[in-house]
C-alpha cells in the first residue's frame, strides 16, 4: 500500500486473453477544455491493432500528420468516442485487472482528436519494457 486506499499495480506481462475493459486515469482536459482538480478515471476497451492502424491511416488520407503505430504500442477507446485520454493525461497508467491482480499494461502516450468517434488513445506497451524497468529500478535502489 502506497498510502491509505492507494495500492500499486504489478508490472505487466503478456496476457493471452486480456479483459475487455480496463481503466485509464489522469488529470487531462475535460469536455469543456478545463483541467480537473481531482484525478479522473474511465473504463475503455482495448482496440484491435489493425482497426487502430486503419483509423490512423484515415487521418493521414486527410493530409494530416500522424505518428506510426508500432508493436510497442496498443490502442484503447470506444468506436463511438466520448471517453478517452486527452491533453494532460500523457504518462498516466492503463491498468487491467486479471486473476485478481491489477496490472500496469500501458502508459498513455498520444492520440488524435481525443474522444472523437473512430479515434483511439495510443499507449506504450509496458510488457515490452519490464526487463529494462526492473534493471533500472535495481540499479537505482538506495
Amino acid at each position: 500500500m502506497l498510502a491509505p486506499g492507494i495500492n500499486g499495480a504489478s508490472l505487466s506481462v503478456s496476457i493471452s486473453r486480456p479483459p475487455s475493459l480496463s481503466w485509464v486515469s489522469g488529470f487531462g482536459l475535460k469536455d469543456d477544455d478545463e483541467k480537473p482538480s481531482n484525478l479522473r478515471y474511465v473504463r475503455i476497451p482495448l482496440v484491435d491493432q489493425v482497426k487502430c492502424r486503419s483509423s490512423i491511416d484515415e487521418v493521414r488520407k486527410k493530409k494530416r500528420e500522424a505518428p506510426d503505430l508500432t508493436d510497442s504500442m496498443f490502442c484503447a477507446g470506444l468506436p463511438e468516442g466520448g471517453k478517452d485520454t486527452c491533453a494532460g493525461d500523457g504518462g498516466g497508467p492503463y491498468v487491467l485487472k486479471y486473476g485478481g491482480v491489477f496490472w500496469a499494461a500501458g502508459i498513455a502516450s498520444w492520440g488524435i482528436d481525443c474522444g472523437e468517434p473512430g479515434q483511439y488513445g495510443v499507449y506504450t506497451r509496458v510488457a515490452n519494457y519490464v526487463e529494462w524497468i526492473e534493471k533500472t529500478m535495481e540499479e537505482n535502489r538506495n
